[in-house]
C-alpha cells in the first residue's frame, strides 16, 4: 500500500466537490481524504500514479506532491487494546476458550452507545454473547471469524421497549481437526452471517408494516445456533451449516401484526418478502420515536458526508451537474450511522436481534460503511441494492457454489447490483481479481477477450487468432483467484474458449452472470440463482419524486402521480426515466394524459419487454426539439453498450446535419443537446465524465421507434423513427402528423404503431466501430438496416444476399474506392443509400436497378466525375444529393425523375484553359429543370467564373422561375438583369413562399487564396438567407429588395460603396450576420447622418476583411439598441484603422463575446478612454475571448479591470508591455510567444505565479 500526500490551493467546498470527484475514479485508489485546513489531499492504494493525480488536478488548482512513502496500519487506540481479563474460573478453558469480550468484539466491533442503555436496548458483556470452539488459539478464532452483524433499527410506533432484553447468543462447532475446522468455520460463519444479513433486511421490510404495536409483553428467548461437523475428512459438511434456531412463540394478544414472516430453513438464501406493489395509495408515515443514535463525532461530520455522497458519484453526475439538478436522491437521504434494534413480527413469533455497537465508527472516504459500496449515479433503493448484494454474496462465500446468476427483467437494476458487488467491502478481500464484462446481445469471443485483456493491461498482437488469445488469458488468469462479472448475457458463453479458467472448490474463483433470461446460463444446477425484484411501492414513490421538480402543488398532481408510479411496476430505470420526463411540466392537463397512458393494460412486472418499451417512449416523446430526437435515435447507432467520447459525438451529428449553424454555435447546440438526453436519463456519463453510453433497454427503446412503421405507410420514409434519423433531409420528405405537438400526439403514436425490438441481425449498427472488413455475409442476409459509416472499410461483398435491406449507410468510410459490380444486385428492397465521404471514382450499374431507391447521398466524393445516365431509372427516387463531388455535366435523364424533390449538385470547372476545352459544353440541357416539377429543394454550386454557366443560365433562370413548389434554392445569377426575371416571374418568390435562399449576384472569380477564411463562409452559409453580392457597384434595386428579406449578407468587392448606411437603414436591420470585404471606398462600417432608428439591431456577427481605408466602426451618435446583439467582432488588415472603440461607446457591446483584430498595424489602443471612467468598472463585460496578431503599434489594450477571459491569444505584438489580468483570473487558456510573456511588466511576481499556475499557457513562437 502507499499513501501520497499532495498540496492543494485553499479550497472551497465547491472545489473541494471537484477534486474528490476528479481522483476517486481513478484505478488503484482505496482512500481519499482532504484537509480543508492544511489543504492537504492524501490518497492511499496501489499501483496508482502520482503524476497523473497531479496531471488531473492542475486543470482545475494548483496541486504538488509533498510526500510519497508506505501507508502504516492505523494504530489500535489504547482503550480498545485493554481487554478486561475473565476469573480464573477454570484453568482448561481459559486454554480453549477466548475471552468473551474479544469474541463479541471480533463479531460486533463497535461497542454499544450509552444511548442505547438510556433506553432500555443496552446489554452487558456478559449478556452479549457465549461461543465455544475447538480452535487452539485466539488467532485461529480471528481468522474463521468474518465479518460483522450490521443491524438497523426499525421505526416503531408506540413501542414500548422497556422490557427487550436480548438474551445471549451460544454456537459451537466441533470438527475432527484443528486446520480444517478452522477453515470450514470460517466459510461456516460467513454463511451464517450473510443469512442473517438477509434475515434482517427481511425482517426490516417485515416490520415497516407494523403499526401502534405493544412490545411490553414480548420477551424472546435465546437464539442457539450449532454447527457440527462430522470428521476432517468431511470438511464441506461444516459449510453447509446446519443451523437450528428456536424461536419462543410468544402469546401477544394485544399486538396488531400486518402479515406472516416464515423464515427459511437450512443455509438457504432468504428471499425478499416484497411488499404487494402497491399495498396503498400513500405510504405509512414515520414516526417522530424511531431510534437513531449518533456520536457528536458523527453528527460533525453529516454535511460533508451529504456532499461527498453526491462528489463521489462517477457517472450521470455531470452531465446532470450541468442541468444544476444535482444528485437529490443522494442530498435526500439521511446517513444513519447508529445501530438499530431489528423486530420482525410474525403472526405467532417473534425474532430480537442482538443492536450493533457503535459509539464511534472511522468513515472511510466520509461515506458510511454500509453505503461504500452503493456508487451508482442515481442510489435509489438502497435497501434493495443491499438486500441483493448480500444474497450474492453468501453464495459467494459458500465454497461449494462456484457460479451465480443474477436473474431479473430489463431496468430492474441488475447492472446497477453488479457495480455495488465490485464496490461492497468484503469483494476486494476475498479475491486477488475482480473482473466486470458487459457482453450484450451480439457478443463475440473476441470482444469478451478484448475487454478481459484491457482490464488485465494486456493488449491483442495483431497476428494473434482467438485461440491464442485464450492460451494466453489462461496462463495469466491461472493461479489467481479471481471473480468474473459477464453484464447483460443473452446466451450460454463457452468461458474456454475465451481463456477464462473454470472455476473450482480448489482456485476459489467465483463467476456471476446478470441476464434477463435464466436460459443463458449452461447448467442450472451448476448456478445458484439470485431474482433482482422490484422495488418496494414506498421506495418507488420516493425515487419517482426525486427526479420530479415542478411548480405545481403536489395536490393537483398526486393521484396522477401515484398512477404513473403503480404503472411503472417497480422498475427503477423505468420510474427514473418518466419521473425526469414529466419534470418541470407545469401543465396538469400533462400528468392527467400521462396517467392514462401509464394505466393503460396491463402493465406490472410480469409486464412483456414490448410493453415496457411503449411506457418508456412516453420519456422520447417528451423531448421537445426535433434536432434532441434526432440526436438521441443516432446514438443508437453505434454499437451496443460503446462509450462514446461527447466531443466526437457531436462532430458526427454536426456532419450528419442534424444540428446545424455556425461551428461555434454548433458545437454549443450540441453540448447542450447532451445535457438534454442526459438530463432525461436516455444516455449516461461515463466515469471520466468526457463520454456518453446507453442503456441496452433505451437502445431497445431507440431501435424500437426506428423500426416501428404506420400502419397505412408502405415506404420506410414515412416513420416518425426514420425522419428524426434522416432529419437533414426532412424538408425532403412528408412529416408524419406534421404541425402537432409531440405531446399532443404521443397517445395517438402509442397506439397507431407499436414498437418491438428488431430480431436477430434486423438491425446492424457498427458505427464508428473501427471495421476494416465489412460483416459476415450471413449478417447481411437478415438486415433490414445496416450502418456501417465511420469505419476503415476498404473493401465490400461481392454480391450480398440481402433482399430485405431498406437502409444502407456507408459514408465516411475513406479507405473505400471500389464497389463491387454486382454488389447492389440482391438488394432490391432498398429504399436509403449513403455513400458519402468515400473515396469512390464511380458508380456500378446494379445500382441504377434499385426501383424502390428513396434517397442516393452521395456527398464530399471528390474523385466522382460522372453521373451514369442510367439514374433515369431510379424512378422513385425523391432525394438526390451530388454537393462536393466533382460532377461535369447533369445527364439529361435527370429530367426523367417525376418524384424528385430534393437536388442539390456540385460542378466541376478549371481555369486551366486546355482543360476547359474538353469540358462538356453545358451544365445543365436546357428543359431538364422544367420537367422537375415536384421539386422543392435546388441548389446548383458552380465553380467561381465558369463560363459555360453565362449561357446556361439563360434558360435555367427561365425554369426555375416557375417551379412552384419551391422552397428553397441555391443559384447563382451573374448579371442584376437575370435577377430582375426571376424576383419578377416566381411565384415562390412573389408569395413569400421561397423560406430559405443563397444568391449570389455579380460575377464571381477564382481567387488563388481567399481573403475571408473557410470556416467564416461555413459560418455564413449556415444563416437561412443569403446574399453575396460581388464585384458590383452602385445600389441596384433587385438586390435591395433580396437584401431587405436577407439575414446574411456577404459585401465583396464593391468598387464604389462608403458606407453599409448607404444601401438603407430598413434593407440592413434585418441581418444577424455580416462580412465585408475588400471595399476601397469605406472609411466607416456605419455613418448616422440624422435621427434614425437603431442601426443593426439583430446583428451577432460582422466581420471586416481588408478595407484599406476605414478609419471607424462607426460615425457619428448611434441611436440606443444599436449593435444591441453583437457578439462576434473581427477586424482582418485595416492599415488605418487607430483604435477599436471609445469608451463613451462600449455600452452598446455591452453582449460582446469575442474579439479578434489580426494585422491592423495602425492601432495603438483598442479602447480610447475619453472621459474618466470608475476605475473598478469592467469594460465589455461579456467578453470571453480576446485575438491579437500583429499589432505592432499596441502599447494598451484598455485602462482598467478586464473581464473573465477563457481564451487570450497575443501574437506579434511587440509594444504590449502590461496586460489587465489579476487574481481572479482561473482556468484561462493562454496562447503567446515565450519571449514576449518573459518581457512583459507585472505588478509583483505573486500575480505571474498566480496566473503560471491557475491557467494553461501555451507558448509559439509562429501561428
Amino acid at each position: 500500500m502507499m499513501k501520497v500526500v499532495f498540496k492543494l490551493q485553499p479550497l472551497d467546498d465547491k472545489m473541494k466537490q471537484k477534486v474528490m470527484k476528479r481522483v476517486c475514479g481513478l484505478p488503484g485508489i482505496d482512500s481519499i481524504a482532504v484537509d480543508m485546513n492544511n489543504n492537504k489531499l492524501t490518497v492511499i492504494g496501489e499501483n496508482f500514479d502520482p503524476v497523473s493525480i497531479v496531471e488531473k488536478l492542475r486543470k482545475l488548482c494548483f496541486t504538488e506532491i509533498v510526500s510519497v512513502g508506505p501507508a502504516k496500519e492505523p494504530e489500535k487506540k489504547k482503550e480498545e487494546a485493554k481487554k478486561e481479563k475473565p476469573k480464573k474460573a477454570d484453568d482448561n478453558k481459559k486454554k480453549d476458550e477466548p475471552k468473551k469480550d474479544e469474541v463479541a468484539e471480533l463479531i460486533n466491533p463497535f461497542p454499544c452507545s450509552t444511548g442505547l442503555h438510556e433506553k432500555g436496548l443496552g446489554l452487558t458483556a456478559s449478556e452479549s454473547m457465549g461461543m465455544t470452539s475447538t480452535s487452539e488459539s485466539k488467532d485461529e478464532l480471528t481468522s474463521a471469524i468474518s465479518g460483522h452483524f450490521e443491524v438497523q433499527s426499525e421505526r416503531v410506533q408506540g413501542a414500548d421497549t422497556t422490557s427487550l432484553a436480548p438474551k445471549a447468543v451460544l454456537m459451537a462447532s466441533t470438527s475432527g481437526s484443528e486446520d480444517e475446522s478452522t477453515s470450514a468455520m470460517s466459510v461456516d460463519f460467513n454463511v451464517m452471517l450473510g443469512d442473517c444479513k438477509v434475515m434482517l433486511d427481511d425482517i426490516e421490510v417485515q416490520s415497516e408494516r407494523a403499526q401502534a404495536v405493544d412490545t411490553t409483553s414480548l420477551a424472546p428467548e435465546d437464539v442457539m445456533m450449532t454447527s457440527t461437523s462430522g470428521s476432517k475428512d468431511e470438511p464441506t459438511s461444516a459449510v453447509s451449516g446446519h443451523f437450528e434456531v428456536h424461536r419462543e412463540r410468544v402469546k401477544a394478544s394485544d399486538t396488531s401484526l400486518s402479515s406472516g414472516y416464515s423464515p427459511a430453513s437450512s443455509s438457504e438464501i432468504v428471499e425478499e418478502d416484497v411488499v404487494p406493489f402497491p399495498p396503498q395509495i400513500s405510504a405509512p408515515p414515520a414516526h417522530e420515536s424511531e431510534i437513531q443514535i449518533v456520536s457528536m463525532e458523527e453528527r460533525e461530520r453529516m454535511p460533508s458526508i451529504h456532499k461527498l455522497e453526491s462528489e463521489i458519484v462517477p457517472s450521470q453526475t455531470e452531465g446532470e451537474g450541468k442541468m444544476k439538478r444535482g444528485l437529490n436522491a443522494s442530498a435526500r437521504q439521511s446517513v444513519k450511522l447508529a445501530a438499530k434494534a431489528g423486530i420482525e413480527l410474525g403472526k405467532s413469533n417473534l425474532v430480537a436481534v442482538e443492536p450493533v455497537r457503535s459509539s464511534h465508527l472511522t468513515i472511510k472516504n466520509e461515506i458510511p460503511v454500509e453505503d461504500q459500496f452503493l456508487r451508482e449515479p442515481v442510489l435509489y433503493a438502497k435497501k434493495s441494492i443491499k438486500t441483493t448484494v448480500r444474497k450474492i454474496f453468501s453464495h459467494i462465500n459458500n465454497v461449494r457454489t462456484t457460479q451465480i446468476a443474477v436473474i431479473g427483467t430489463g431496468g430492474i437494476g441488475k447492472t446497477t447490483v453488479l457495480k455495488a458487488l465490485i464496490n461492497f467491502p468484503n469483494t476486494k478481500h476475498v479475491f486477488d481479481l475482480v473482473i466486470l464484462v458487459t457482453v450484450s446481445r451480439y457478443w463475440s469471443t473476441r470482444k469478451v477477450q478484448n475487454e478481459v485483456l484491457r482490464q488485465l493491461s494486456l493488449c491483442r498482437e495483431y497476428s494473434e487468432t482467438d485461440y491464442q488469445v485464450a492460451e494466453k488469458l489462461l496462463k495469466v488468469l491461472k493461479g489467481k483467484k479471481f471473480l468474473l462479472l459477464l453484464d447483460d448475457v443473452w446466451e450460454q458463453i463457452d468461458l474456454e474458449a475465451v481463456g477464462i479458467p473454470g472455476p473450482s472448490l480448489e482456485n476459489g474463483c467465483k463467476i456471476v452472470i446478470a441476464s434477463r433470461k435464466i436460459d443463458a446460463c449452461h447448467d442450472m444446477n451448476l448456478f445458484k440463482v439470485v431474482e433482482v425484484k422490484s422495488i418496494s411501492w414506498k421506495e418507488a414513490r420516493e425515487l419517482f419524486y426525486e427526479q420530479v421538480s415542478t411548480s405545481i402543488p403536489l395536490s393537483d398532481i398526486k393521484s396522477f402521480a401515484e398512477t404513473i408510479v403503480k404503472g411503472c411496476g417497480g422498475l427503477p430505470l423505468l420510474i427514473i426515466v418518466t419521473g425526469r420526463a414529466l419534470g418541470g411540466k407545469n401543465d396538469v392537463s400533462v400528468w392527467k394524459d400521462a396517467s392514462k397512458k401509464f394505466s393503460l393494460p396491463k402493465t406490472s412486472r410480469e409486464c412483456q419487454i414490448e410493453d415496457l418499451l411503449q411506457l418508456l417512449k412516453f420519456s422520447f416523446d417528451q423531448l421537445s426539439d426535433n434536432d434532441v430526437k434526432s440526436c438521441f435515435l443516432h446514438f443508437a447507432l453505434f454499437p451496443e453498450d460503446q462509450e462514446v467520447n461527447i466531443y466526437k459525438f457531436i462532430e458526427y451529428c454536426i456532419q450528419e446535419g442534424l444540428i446545424t449553424g455556425a461551428q461555434a454555435d454548433a458545437h454549443k447546440r450540441g453540448h447542450y443537446i447532451v445535457d438534454v438526453v442526459v438530463h432525461a436519463s436516455l444516455l449516461q456519463v461515463t466515469e471520466g465524465g468526457d463520454s456518453i453510453k446507453m442503456h441496452d433497454l433505451i437502445r431497445d427503446l431507440a431501435l424500437g421507434i426506428l423500426s416501428s412503421m404506420p400502419k397505412d405507410s408502405q415506404f420506410l420514409l414515412r416513420a416518425e423513427g426514420i425522419q428524426n434519423l434522416l432529419s437533414a433531409y426532412s424538408g425532403s420528405v412528408e412529416l408524419l402528423n406534421a404541425g402537432s405537438s409531440s405531446s399532443s400526439r404521443s397517445l395517438n403514436i402509442l397506439e397507431s404503431s407499436r414498437l418491438c425490438i428488431p430480431k436477430g441481425n434486423q438491425f446492424l449498427s457498427r458505427v464508428g466501430a473501427g471495421l476494416t472488413e465489412p460483416p459476415p455475409t450471413e449478417e447481411w442476409k437478415q438486415a433490414k438496416m445496416m450502418f456501417l459509416s465511420d469505419n476503415e472499410l476498404c473493401t465490400l461483398p461481392e454480391k450480398p444476399n440481402c433482399p430485405e435491406l431498406l437502409i444502407l449507410f456507408l459514408q465516411r468510410n475513406r479507405s473505400l474506392r471500389v464497389i463491387p459490380p454486382s454488389f447492389f444486385d440482391c438488394m432490391t428492397s432498398l429504399q436509403v443509400l449513403n455513400l458519402s465521404e468515400t473515396r469512390i471514382k464511380s458508380l456500378p450499374k446494379t445500382l441504377f436497378k434499385l426501383r424502390n431507391l428513396l434517397m442516393l447521398i452521395i456527398c464530399d466524393c471528390k474523385r466522382l466525375f460522372m453521373l451514369p445516365s442510367e439514374v433515369g431509372s431510379l424512378v422513385c427516387l425523391e432525394v438526390l444529393d451530388l454537393r462536393g463531388t466533382k460532377i461535369k455535366e447533369l445527364p439529361d435523364k435527370i429530367g426523367e425523375l417525376a418524384f424528385l424533390r430534393r437536388l442539390e449538385v456540385s460542378f466541376y470547372g478549371s481555369i486551366d484553359d486546355s482543360e476547359y476545352a474538353r469540358l462538356p459544353r453545358h451544365l445543365i440541357s436546357s428543359g431538364i429543370i422544367s420537367q422537375l416539377g415536384n421539386l422543392d429543394m435546388l441548389s446548383i454550386v458552380l465553380y467561381p467564373g465558369d463560363e459555360r454557366w453565362h449561357e446556361d443560365v439563360k434558360y435555367v433562370k427561365t425554369e426555375i422561375s416557375k417551379l412552384k413548389k419551391l422552397r428553397f434554392l441555391c443559384f447563382h445569377f451573374p448579371d442584376v438583369k437575370h435577377v430582375q426575371e426571376f424576383l419578377r416571374e416566381s411565384e415562390p418568390w412573389k408569395k413569400k413562399l421561397l423560406t430559405e435562399f443563397k444568391f449570389v449576384v455579380g460575377r464571381d472569380v477564382k481567387s488563388i487564396s481567399s481573403q475571408v477564411p473557410d470556416y467564416l463562409e461555413f459560418d455564413y452559409n449556415q444563416l437561412g438567407r443569403c446574399l453575396r453580392f460581388v464585384n458590383g457597384e452602385k445600389k441596384p434595386e433587385e438586390v435591395l429588395q433580396i437584401l431587405a428579406r436577407s439575414n446574411a449578407f456577404y459585401l465583396d468587392n464593391h468598387i464604389d460603396i462608403e458606407s453599409l448606411s448607404s444601401f438603407g437603414v430598413s434593407h440592413i436591420n434585418g441581418l444577424k450576420f455580416c462580412i465585408i470585404s475588400e471595399c476601397p471606398k469605406i472609411e466607416t462600417v456605419v455613418r448616422v447622418d440624422e435621427d434614425t432608428d437603431a442601426i443593426f439591431p439583430l446583428l451577432e456577427t460582422l466581420s471586416i476583411h481588408h478595407l484599406w481605408n476605414l478609419t471607424g466602426i462607426w460615425e457619428g451618435i448611434l441611436p440606443e439598441g444599436s449593435f444591441a446583439w453583437l457578439r462576434i467582432l473581427s477586424l482582418y488588415g485595416c492599415p488605418k484603422l487607430e483604435y477599436i472603440l471609445r469608451s463613451s461607446r462600449i455600452h452598446y457591446l455591452c453582449n460582446l463575446e469575442e474579439l479578434v483584430i489580426e494585422d491592423c498595424r495602425g492601432i495603438e489602443q483598442i479602447i480610447v478612454e475619453e472621459e474618466t471612467i470608475n476605475s473598478d468598472s469592467v469594460a465589455l463585460p461579456s467578453l470571453k475571448k480576446l485575438t491579437l496578431h500583429y499589432l505592432p503599434g499596441l502599447v494598451n489594450i484598455w485602462r482598467g479591470p478586464w473581464p473573465l477571459f477563457e481564451h487570450i491569444s497575443i501574437y506579434c505584438c511587440p509594444n504590449l508591455r502590461k496586460i489587465g489580468m489579476d487574481s481572479r483570473f482561473k482556468d484561462v487558456i493562454i496562447k503567446a510567444e515565450r519571449s514576449w510573456w518573459d518581457a512583459l511588466e507585472w505588478e509583483n511576481d505573486e500575480l505571474r505565479l498566480h496566473l503560471e499556475s491557475f491557467s494553461t499557457i501555451i507558448f509559439q513562437d509562429y501561428l
